[in-house]
């Protein structure tokens, strides 16, 4: 998903979020998947100020998410401020969630992913 860098992307984020999640049976999932969707695709609007591109994938086990965006910089695990800055990747490790960052030749990629186990939505099939 293509977002342009504005207040309106992560409410768009997280409602594609839960639309993947849903269709891949695992909707029990979203809360936690959206609040981490909503984090990095506003970090990316603030700090990148460039068009953003949002990949959510679901495997059998695991949610990776991907947002990349064109501006310079890389995200730095701090201790969250006072206020409202400084709380996302915090969040992300306070979930459970592994992340890093792939710097591209302009960019970068930050992911995060949390393996599922095998534990499944009672509406998903085995």
């Amino acid at each position: 998903m293509i977002l342009e860098p504005t207040v309106k992307s992560p409410a768009l984020a997280r409602a594609y979020c839960d639309g993947v999640l849903a269709s891949s049976g695992w909707i029990d999932q979203c809360q936690d998947a959206r609040l981490i969707v909503s984090e990095l695709v506003t970090n990316a609007v603030v700090h990148a100020c460039t068009e953003i591109e949002l990949n959510v994938t679901v495997t059998n086990d695991a949610i990776r998410i991907e947002v990349t965006d064109l501006g310079g910089g890389l995200p730095q695990l701090s201790q969250a401020e006072q206020g409202t800055r400084g709380r996302g990747l915090p969040i992300v490790e306070a979930l459970g969630w592994v992340w890093g960052v792939v710097v591209l030749g302009c960019g970068k990629t930050v992911w995060c992913e949390r393996d599922l186990g095998p534990v499944r939505s009672a509406s998903m099939p085995l």
